[in-house]
């Protein structure tokens, strides 16, 4: 398709000509319940935030549900014939009004709190420039030699000839060493773009002309699926993210590898598009 070996799944060990090694995958599943597994701290508080809406919306279901059912048998014509005649209650009323603005002081603190963790970024082990274009990705690492490459689908034949999930395995992932932090930058080339991974609890959007940031911190050694969740154009189904996570010293052997294969590559703009420009957000 776009490259005749994918290199996405020559797994390299810690020196390039190394045994291959198998890293495992987090593939999504039709209908599939609930959230993906946590990879990630900032996941991890999402998946924390969920369940408490989780429990305080299933709490004030079952609550409003039950008095509305005692309402309808205490209050029924048969044991009042004569309904009752009452315009105000100030107890009630200043129980409906106060106990939401409780409840929602108390949902807002750890979402706050959540939000100001995901968008304070912390020192940064590694440090990837993402340019998003229609049906492709553009991965570049400043400070690891500078190099690039282009991102782009596996096709249907080649997917299925490395047992990899079709429309969601690419052929040249992101690879980021497990438990460092990684710092994204991102932008676009042409339209708005967005660079989602559900199980990093990562979606930042690409806009042209402007750099956006975020960060993740990937427990274990596993490939990591997302899709851009942006309505781009055409080729939005066919812009897989896919992240695949390594032990630092196959990290280090990729890296050696890399820059060989891609240094002179990502000399050629032709080649590689766009680089990050723009205003910082």
């Amino acid at each position: 398709m776009y490259l005749k070996k994918p290199i996405a799944f020559a797994f390299a060990a810690a020196a390039p000509d190394g045994p291959a090694q198998a890293v495992a995958a987090v593939v999504p599943h039709n209908w599939q319940y609930g959230l993906p597994g946590a990879a990630s701290p900032v996941m991890a508080q999402i998946a924390d935030l969920h369940r408490l809406l989780l429990y305080v919306v299933a709490a004030a279901f079952v609550l409003l549900l039950g008095f509305l059912l005692w309402v309808m048998v205490r209050y029924h014509r048969r044991f009042h014939p004569v309904a009752r005649k009452q315009e105000h209650n100030p107890l009630l009323q200043a129980a409906w009004v106060c106990i939401p603005i409780i409840v929602l002081v108390l949902i807002a603190i750890p979402s706050l709190r959540l939000l100001y963790f995901e968008a304070t970024l912390p020192p940064a082990d590694v440090t990837v420039d993402v340019v998003g274009r229609v049906g492709s990705w553009t991965y570049g690492y400043p400070k690891e030699g500078d190099f690039r490459f282009d991102s782009h689908p596996l096709d249907k034949k080649t997917a299925a000839q490395y047992a990899q999930p079709y429309l969601f395995a690419a052929d040249s992932p992101l690879e980021v060493p497990a438990n460092q932090t990684v710092e994204i930058r991102i932008t676009s080339a042409d339209v708005v773009h967005s660079w989602s991974v559900p199980a990093l609890g990562v979606r930042i959007d690409a806009v042209p002309g402007r750099i956006n940031r975020t960060w993740f911190k990937a427990a274990k050694p596993v490939i990591y699926y997302g899709m851009c969740s942006e309505m781009c154009g055409g080729r939005r189904d066919f812009m897989p993210v896919a992240v695949k996570v390594v032990s630092e010293a196959e990290y280090r052997g990729w890296l050696s590898w890399a820059y060989i294969k891609y240094a002179a590559a990502a000399a050629d703009p032709a080649v590689t598009g766009t680089a990050l420009t723009g205003r910082e957000k």
